[in-house]
């Protein structure tokens, strides 16, 4: 996971909701095998993209964020924008439907 600049100040000191302009990105990945460590894995070839932007104005219906997602450098269809929400609002919504825990 990813942040800029205000996404992590507002984690270090705990802010909830996120300020408008927060933005975090997941990385995926194929796990792969470690050539040093045979019982360990590596990342291996990417898989996609989610992003997620703080803008309370145009995401209101979705708690203020507004979810994309990329595979191959391609956006998938705008369509999921509420099928993503729906996953978060279902298990997040007390930490401003974000997932992620900050860590050090």
């Amino acid at each position: 996971m990813l942040g800029n600049p205000v996404a992590i100040d507002a984690f270090r000191r705990g802010i909830r909701p996120f300020p408008d302009g927060s933005t975090l990105v997941k990385l995926a990945w194929k796990r792969a095998p470690s050539a040093e460590f045979a019982s360990a894995t590596v990342p291996g070839a990417a898989t996609t993209v989610h992003v997620m932007v703080k803008d309370s104005k145009s995401f209101a219906t979705t708690g203020g964020w507004g979810f994309g997602r990329f595979i191959g450098g391609q956006p998938v269809d705008e369509a999921r924008h509420q099928t993503r929400f729906a996953c978060h609002d279902a298990k997040e919504c007390d930490r401003d439907w974000v997932f992620t825990r900050y860590a050090e």
